[in-house]
């Protein structure tokens, strides 16, 4: 019987009926006929991360397309629900921060040794000090290659300084309705930058509605050109595999990783005009977070014909 039915359950003594986020609880004595009626598509998970076979700490799955001015509910929660160092993710605030202040893509910015200190802790930048690039190219390092001193650099071309921006980042996730949320500072080096997986969910589709975010990580790879012709010419690609490999529908996303964190990633699918917000948080390795983040997308993929299909009602022949 398919779960968008309603059904009969007979429950026993003291017994305890469940399903995916829905519980009936009953201590009469004898038996107990209950007519359950699942909740409608929108509202409840119908499955769980276990069924998918991911060894993350957090999975999150939402549709981000209003329904009269309301969020659907997540068609998948699992694992941890608070709030944890979330990385590099930290940097889709950092660029709204940012675009918000009104960046000059046709500027150029320098790198100095201040972005270089203010990263120290990071992954290494093919970002050259004293090299200087656009101010669009830098965009495309911070946000697809998760360059550090982009990031820096770019919040010094808003006019704002490292402290400045991590505290814009706070009052621009407040905005957006995140609840539990902090920034120690802009790139996610930071443990202390932390959110949940439902305001990751947020602050993904507040940062899609930005063209530069959702065309920088998009991309499955750039050039990064020094204005300097002395200077190399650097090669970046994309740190989410699935842009990568194609054929999963992401129209943008961010991963992100410290020890704290773990690996992780958020993207979005667009799949028939619906788009699906997608967390995966805290797994061991990078393959392990793309193995899983590769399962939950195919699951995604599957949902989302199902719930078309039961939407679309019975076929008459």
């Amino acid at each position: 019987m398919d779960r968008a039915q309603a059904f009969i359950v007979t429950l026993g003594p003291d017994e305890r009926w469940e399903n995916h986020g829905m519980r009936m609880f009953h201590g009469t004595r004898g038996g107990l006929v209950a007519l359950c009626v699942l909740a409608c598509l929108l509202r409840a998970p119908l499955a769980t991360a276990d069924a998918l076979d991911v060894t993350a700490q957090a999975v999150r799955v939402q549709p981000i397309d209003p329904v009269d001015g309301v969020l659907p509910e997540p068609w998948l929660v699992q694992g941890d629900t608070g709030a944890r160092s979330i990385a590099s993710i930290s940097k889709l605030t950092a660029l709204m921060v940012v675009l918000d202040h009104g960046l000059d893509f046709e500027a150029t910015t320098t790198m100095t040794k201040g972005d270089h200190r203010a990263t120290k802790g990071g992954a290494r930048s093919r970002l050259r000090i004293g090299a200087t690039y656009s101010n669009a190219d830098l965009v495309t390092a911070a946000l697809m290659s998760s360059d550090n001193r982009a990031v820096i650099a770019l919040g010094r071309a808003a006019g704002l300084s490292r402290r400045q921006l991590a505290a814009a980042m706070v009052k621009k996730a407040r905005e957006i309705g995140l609840r539990r949320v902090h920034f120690d500072e802009p790139t996610g080096i930071s443990y202390g930058n932390i959110s949940s997986a439902e305001g990751i969910v947020l602050t993904l589709r507040a940062a899609l509605e930005y063209d530069a975010i959702r065309e920088a990580t998009s991309k499955t790879g750039a050039v990064i050109t020094p204005f300097e012709r002395k200077r190399p010419r650097e090669r970046y690609v994309n740190t989410n595999r699935l842009v990568r490999w194609g054929g999963y529908d992401v129209i943008g996303g961010k991963t992100g990783f410290n020890r704290k964190a773990g690996h992780c990633v958020t993207f979005a699918m667009e799949l028939d005009g619906r788009r699906v917000a997608v967390v995966v948080l805290g797994s061991r390795t990078r393959d392990l977070l793309f193995r899983d983040a590769k399962r939950v997308a195919r699951w995604v993929k599957k949902e989302a014909r199902r719930r078309k299909k039961l939407e679309a009602g019975p076929t008459r022949d």
